[in-house]
């Protein structure tokens, strides 16, 4: 991710495509943060991401399904052996019962990505995403694997309904104005969502 000048606090990347993606919002939390006690495994850390993916698609500006990108699973918590005792104790449980302990990268993060390229519906100004990803430890940075996937993910069949913001015709004109001084039209449309540049043209919201 490479900080972005024409916004404010915002970071970017180029996708394999062409396609340039914004990020817009961040939000983590400890993968296991509501586990009190015991050892995760391959289906407890199911229905975890389940869950995850389920509140994505509800979080702020989340339009249309999240994309996951697949979690490194391991046999460990730190390091190779640290759950031989557990594995020892679980193997006495049927198999099908998938008692072995598994754990998931410890910090889940919530992505919500927007773009100017509206190929879905080329009548919108703007597209969104949201990615969910897991990570060893809270970004910043995100690891190099997660960028590699988003960087290669298909744009156009993942996002969300494009949209168009709603604004009167003064405010496009000034929107168009303030886009003169930026390097694209992409940050007058994606700064509109910004209190403090809505200050800048002269009212609270946009």
């Amino acid at each position: 991710m490479e900080f972005d000048n024409i916004y404010n606090v915002t970071s970017s990347l180029r996708q394999n495509d062409g396609h340039k993606l914004t990020l817009k919002y961040l939000d983590q939390a400890h993968t296991y943060a509501g586990m009190l006690e015991g050892t995760p495994n391959r289906k407890a850390n199911d229905w975890g991401i389940e869950t995850d993916l389920n509140y994505a698609s509800q979080y702020r500006f989340s339009m249309g399904k999240p994309y996951l990108v697949e979690p490194k699973r391991r046999d460990y918590l730190r390091e190779p052996g640290d759950m031989d005792r557990v594995r020892e104790r679980t193997s006495k449980y049927p198999a099908e019962w998938g008692r072995d302990p598994e754990w998931l990268p410890l910090v889940r993060c919530i992505g919500c990505f927007f773009s100017t390229t509206t190929s879905r519906n080329p009548t919108k100004d703007m597209s969104s995403l949201t990615v969910v990803w897991y990570k060893n430890d809270f970004a910043y940075p995100i690891d190099d694997g997660i960028l590699a996937d988003i960087r290669s993910l298909d744009w156009d069949r993942w996002t969300g309904i494009a949209w168009r913001p709603t604004l009167n015709t003064e405010k496009r004109q000034q929107c168009r104005r303030l886009a003169a001084f930026s390097e694209s039209r992409s940050a007058c449309t994606t700064a509109m969502n910004l209190p403090r540049i809505g200050n800048l043209l002269g009212r609270n919201n946009l």
